[in-house]
């Protein structure tokens, strides 16, 4: 039971650092972009560039990021809920994030609320991290704070899509906002994980190669304000792409031998923003 347990956890660490983590650096972080955009005319791709432009160029906006996950590994069930209200400012770099997991694994349910807020000192940040009554604080690199930053983890995937098409407009935070569905490009996922470094966090990135596998497709849709081209939110369904990668990791050396008839039901994650431009700012606890 106890290894089943490990097991279990080692897979929840895997799933949640690929959501979190992202990569890449904006070259453009000082580009202005006016915020009323005519597109009417627009295709799906040129909504996206457009979106992702501004994207780079946005000062503050808040966030909120939820994750839903149905799994069974080793004869066990784990169900995980995940709520994350963010508040990012950008140069220099200001941001506040309060999440609450709530997890189940083999009858055994556990909420765990987290607070962090990171702060750029001299090229490099800071950052305050509170899980329950218990503060850390520490100073952290430029590479290692882009696992943090969810402006980038937005751009790739955005970026990442094939076969996008509009598919209709919907109302999102009182604006009008243009619907946009597709699916991720699997074909670089080894290079997008290598990029995140969620493999590498477990101690295993070498030993696992997914170009050989069947990744299945990951649905995206993404909702673009119709006024202003800015992104308004991202939702999309890992649950086959999860499987596919969770398959070669049990299947690496390291796990030769186990039998954990790993499956996912449901890995979605549903993504807002909104105050783009305009952001509550916050003080950070003493």
């Amino acid at each position: 039971m106890k290894k089943q347990l490990s097991l279990l956890l080692l897979i929840f660490l895997l799933l949640f650092t690929f959501t979190a983590c992202s990569s890449g650096e904006s070259d453009d972080a000082d580009v202005t972009i006016d915020d009323t955009v005519d597109t009417s005319s627009m295709t799906a791709e040129e909504l996206l560039q457009t979106s992702s432009e501004k994207l780079e160029a946005i000062d503050s906006y808040e966030m909120d990021l939820t994750m839903d996950m149905i799994m069974s590994a080793a004869g066990q069930d784990m169900t995980m809920h995940m709520v994350s209200d963010m508040t990012i400012f950008n140069a220099p770099v200001k941001m506040k994030m309060i999440m609450t997991t709530e997890m189940e694994i083999a009858g055994q349910t556990t909420s765990t609320p987290m607070e962090f807020y990171i702060v750029e000192e001299d090229e490099n940040y800071v950052m305050h991290m509170s899980s329950g009554d218990t503060w850390i604080k520490q100073s952290i690199s430029k590479d290692e704070f882009e696992q943090y930053d969810n402006t980038e983890n937005m751009l790739l995937y955005m970026d990442s899509g094939v076969d996008m098409e509009i598919t209709g407009t919907e109302t999102i935070n009182g604006e009008e906002a243009i619907i946009i569905e597709g699916t991720i490009d699997l074909s670089k996922m080894d290079e997008i994980l290598a990029a995140t470094g969620a493999l590498d966090s477990l101690g295993t990135g070498s030993d696992i190669d997914t170009s050989g596998l069947d990744l299945g497709v990951m649905p995206i849709t993404v909702w673009i304000s119709a006024e202003t081209a800015y992104p308004l939110g991202y939702q999309m369904d890992m649950s086959e792409l999860m499987t596919g990668i969770m398959a070669a990791l049990y299947s690496s050396e390291e796990m030769a031998g186990l039998e954990l008839d790993f499956s996912v039901e449901e890995y979605l994650i549903d993504c807002t923003l909104a105050n783009i431009n305009n952001a509550t700012d916050f003080d950070i606890p003493e």
